[in-house]
């Protein structure tokens, strides 16, 4: 154990500087979901929700199929030093194409099958390339250890949403559609951002020519593989709820997991920060470094997770209303799944961009994928959302622990030193804090 703490002594710099960084900015992105989601709530009402929920789940099933892209571009450029502008241009090609696919495909599914196209379909179709372009070239801001890029990147399409919902809110526009294509149209917007800010970077190029487009898509399709079993796993259940309940039920749920999922920011925090030099380390150091991680992890994640576990109701009553109230005992079952989650993203950042072997997230990924799927099935019919809670709680815990399990037998880290901060994390906080107030204070 000594030996792995001296190999993660580089850490502090990590989180004194980006992972600080990067938590301030998962911080405001949380906050900017929360406000979508308040004024969303209230300006639509549950079904209204709902069925914006409905929009923003193809959006988020898109990015899941350009995920392994992502991966892809950060492993070429962080551990492969391939040459930026050419895998650049390859991620944006392929991500656009996959993007303009799936519009045209749901379209024609929603033709055949209904005969019309509902509005959250035809917004949320329309997203697609967008959303599938900028979620894969946001790979190069991992690849280049750049986390405030990359959080950046992900808030910008949310705060150019959120602006043009306060102005309808503001202007008496109101309207379901009205909403959606503000949803739209903030997703081009910010695409239009990341992808300029992407290729004005300074690649730290060494001259490698790429791995070529074969070895490119087959590392993404794996590390796709892996993101659209994790979509699965976190949102199967509100699949699920959006088929056998109406869309108010939707609407409903969907404010619970927002409040719920507030909680990831924090490990995406850490593992974003230090998703650069995971990969680029040597792999003892980069497995201390992430046992590390995970240790921080686990502390923050089950405090807060405390704290927001006992401000659940009153906090679900007075941002979102009386309609929203159901959502209060929801939260509370679904805090105890994110909490176990936590270290999830961590540990697929380490077998993704350390090892190389996305194929081991992806198996990860569907033990919980798998779980929540059949668990929603069954428990949704008889217990409503309160069943799609406690689905979604179990699968997460699965995940979690299978996880740790598939870390400790690669690595042989002790379970001790992945769990438990110890006095030399201890002192890295107090240090941290001093260098924080003398900040301040100049």
């Amino acid at each position: 154990m000594a030996r792995y703490l001296q190999l993660a002594r580089g850490f502090e710099s990590s989180l004194g500087g980006q992972a600080l960084q990067t938590f301030g900015f998962r911080l405001v992105n949380a906050g900017l979901g929360l406000a979508v989601g308040v004024v969303t709530a209230r300006a639509l009402g549950a079904s209204g929700r709902g069925s914006y929920v409905l929009a923003a789940l193809v959006g988020s099933l898109a990015a899941s199929t350009v995920g392994g892209l992502q991966a892809s571009l950060a492993f070429e450029l962080s551990n492969r030093r391939s040459k930026g502008s050419t895998v650049m241009i390859a991620t944006a090609l392929w991500a656009g194409a996959i993007g303009a696919t799936l519009a045209i495909a749901l379209l024609l599914t929603g033709w055949l099958v209904a005969g019309s196209f509902p509005p959250w379909l035809l917004f949320g179709s329309v997203a697609l390339p967008a959303v599938c372009v900028s979620s894969a070239t946001m790979g190069a801001f991992l690849g280049l250890s750049d986390p405030r890029s990359f959080n950046l990147a992900g808030t910008i399409p949310v705060g150019f949403s959120l602006l043009m919902f306060i102005a309808l809110v503001v202007f008496q526009r109101q309207s379901l559609i009205a909403f959606l294509a503000a949803w739209a149209a903030g997703q081009y917007l910010g695409t239009v951002w990341i992808v300029r800010k992407a290729f004005a970077m300074r690649f730290r190029s060494l001259g490698q020519s790429w791995s070529g487009t074969a070895a490119f898509l087959r590392f993404g399709l794996a590390g796709s593989l892996t993101t659209f079993l994790s979509f699965l796993n976190t949102r199967s259940d509100t699949f699920v709820v959006a088929m056998l309940l109406p869309k108010a039920q939707l609407g409903i749920y969907s404010i619970a997991l927002v409040g719920a999922e507030t909680l990831w920011f924090l490990s995406l925090a850490i593992s974003i920060a230090v998703y650069g030099r995971i990969g680029s380390l040597a792999a003892a150091e980069s497995a201390a470094l992430t046992a590390r991680s995970l240790r921080h992890t686990v502390l923050v994640t089950v405090t807060t997770g405390v704290i927001l576990w006992l401000l659940a109701e009153p906090m679900i009553m007075w941002l979102f209303g009386p309609e929203f109230r159901p959502a209060g005992p929801v939260l509370r079952v679904v805090i105890f799944g994110i909490v176990g989650s936590g270290p999830v993203s961590l540990l697929v950042t380490y077998f993704t961009n350390q090892a190389g072997r996305p194929y081991i997230s992806m198996w990860l990924a569907a033990v919980g994928a798998a779980l929540n799927i059949a668990l929603s099935v069954a428990l949704v019919p008889s217990l409503g959302i309160t069943g799609a809670a406690l689905a979604t709680t179990i699968s997460y815990l699965a995940q979690g622990a299978v996880s740790l399990v598939a870390f400790h037998a690669r690595t042989g880290i002790g379970w001790r030193a992945m769990l438990l901060v110890n006095r030399e994390d201890l002192q890295d906080y107090l240090r941290l804090a001093r260098r924080i107030m003398l900040q301040a204070r100049q």
